[in-house]
């Protein structure tokens, strides 16, 4: 009796162990293809997000160097409203990378600003035109060149009227 007893708990304990199989077998899961299909659409994704993530930091570069450019070439012009500039005037200033001033020897140089004044007559039309009530002038021509992108050079000119002084 014993051993039938045991023998009827060891085939539902059996059943039960096959049905618990039975159970984790018929659970749905992703197929290796499907795995690899995400995973493929992932990389080409993340490859073409890095692929524009150079072009943003160029575009970056090149804006914040015009900002400085125009910067620079500002503080020239405001210089230039306090100084009279000879004809024949010419020299370089030197600035660093937050725009400040810097000599021509300091490591932190990294525009360079070419400064040169002309005098200038003005153009005639019947024997009376004047600019601002002046028949001559200045011409201040600035070219700043960043050491680092020695192919993004700005160039800007300003003219001003002589009045005699």
């Amino acid at each position: 009796m014993l051993g039938r007893l045991y023998l009827q708990y060891r085939l539902r304990h059996k059943r039960t162990v096959i049905k618990k199989n039975s159970a984790l077998q018929s659970k749905k899961a992703f197929s290796l293809i499907e795995v690899v299909l995400a995973m493929s659409i992932i990389s080409f994704t993340c490859v073409t997000l890095l692929g524009l993530l150079g072009d943003g930091i160029l575009t970056m570069h090149r804006a914040v160097n015009s900002n400085m450019q125009a910067g620079i070439i500002q503080a020239v012009i405001n210089n230039s409203q306090m100084h009279a500039y000879a004809s024949g005037y010419s020299t370089n200033l030197y600035f660093s990378d937050q725009g400040t001033e810097v000599t021509a020897s300091d490591s932190t140089r990294v525009y360079t600003a070419t400064v040169t004044a002309q005098s200038l007559q003005m153009p005639t039309v019947s024997g009376s035109y004047t600019f601002n009530g002046a028949s001559s002038g200045s011409v201040l021509l600035v070219a700043v060149s960043n050491r680092g992108m020695p192919n993004a050079t700005n160039s800007f000119s300003l003219v001003w009227p002589n009045r005699g002084n």
